[in-house]
């Protein structure tokens, strides 16, 4: 079977079905009855094929379940084993063997399950069993139960109306309102403006200062009415407008700027 790992180590899922058959055995006292062959061949299903000595390790496993077994009889049931249909599954192993929640719970079997409680059943009761044993441990920290957590909170005895005031200003008077304002951004604006007012404003509608008026036009730039314009700028205006560049205006705009 595939083996699952855990922290610590490898989860060794035959080993472990191994040992809990053992102690089933033992507890329900499997030896002195006639179906002992039951518990002996469902440890022979779960044992290493490839073990060295077969039927020394079926004679040491019948002596930790309180029994004692003959070679032969040893024999016989590794062929027995070999002859059954497997049943390996949580549910019907625990059929094939009668064992019992009660049994299960007191021998602290993990991988077999129970003939009087389904698989579905033991999750609801594992994860109560867990439940309550998480809610004991928040006790023992002095964690308050959900009821009376809730019968004390402010929602539910509403001081601010004893007070006459509205919940906001109950909460802005003692300084803990749940949702307080957000402080407004002062850097990155100009004269007041917010980041993103001054990220709108432009370079192409900022007014150009009288003292960029005696430059030289650089990369074929011109002034027109205290705005700079760039050559892209203007064969973009024509274009959408419907006129042919021919060189007039662009000398009209350069005679008007010295001026």
């Amino acid at each position: 079977m595939k083996q699952k790992r855990r922290k610590g180590g490898v989860f060794n899922l035959p080993a472990i079905r191994r040992g809990e058959i053992e102690r089933h055995a033992l507890h329900v006292g499997a030896a002195d009855t006639e179906d002992f062959w039951r518990w002996l061949v469902a440890w022979v299903w779960h044992n290493d094929q490839n073990v060295r000595d077969p039927i020394g390790a079926l004679k040491l496993a019948v002596g930790r379940m309180g029994g004692s077994i003959t070679e032969a009889e040893a024999d016989a049931t590794l062929e027995r084993a070999e002859a059954m249909r497997q049943q390996r599954a949580a549910d019907r192993l625990a059929r094939f063997l009668g064992v019992t929640y009660v049994q299960r719970q007191q021998l602290g079997l993990t991988t077999i399950g129970s003939i009087d409680v389904g698989r579905r059943s033991r999750t609801v009761l594992r994860k109560r069993k867990n439940r309550l044993h998480n809610e004991r441990k928040r006790r023992a920290r002095g964690a308050s139960p959900r009821a009376e957590y809730e019968a004390n909170s402010l929602t539910r005895t509403k001081p601010w109306e004893a007070e006459g005031m509205s919940r906001r200003t109950w909460y802005r008077k003692r300084g803990t309102s749940p949702s307080a304002a957000i402080p407004p951004l002062k850097c990155g604006g100009t004269n007041g403006t917010s980041p993103s007012a001054a990220i709108l404003s432009l370079a192409a509608d900022t007014s150009v200062p009288p003292e960029r008026k005696q430059e030289d036009f650089r990369g074929g730039a011109c002034l027109e009415g205290g705005i700079l314009l760039t050559r892209r700028w203007i064969a973009a205006r024509e274009k959408a407008c419907g006129l042919r560049h021919n060189g007039l205006l662009w000398t009209y705009l350069r005679q008007e700027a010295a001026e």
